[in-house]
């Protein structure tokens, strides 16, 4: 198992090692013109997250890491990985591990 790390930038990781919890949110659409303008257009040759599913392998995606932690096992310290919010050009999330 990993260890626990000091992470200075790790500000979204809170005193008690817990992380926040990820909230359902809409993209607005000036949000979404902004992902796009610093994405670019996605074209055909990537799949958008909306349209994967479990199994697929050999798809392309495009995506942004909107947020980044680290999840700790509560009890014991241990390190039990890296998480991440990710965005894509449509503005939609997928929680990943």
């Amino acid at each position: 198992p990993f260890q626990k790390k000091n992470l200075q930038q790790a500000s979204f990781v809170s005193a008690t090692r817990r992380r926040n919890p990820v909230k359902s949110t809409t993209t607005s659409v000036p949000e979404l013109q902004a992902i796009q303008a610093k994405m670019g257009s996605a074209g055909d040759e990537f799949t958008p997250l909306s349209q994967l599913e479990y199994g697929m392998d050999k798809c392309k995606v495009r995506v942004r890491v909107s947020r980044l932690w680290e999840s700790f096992n509560p009890k014991d310290d241990t390190l039990f990985g890296l998480d991440c919010l990710l965005i894509d050009d449509q503005g939609k999330t997928m929680q990943a591990r």
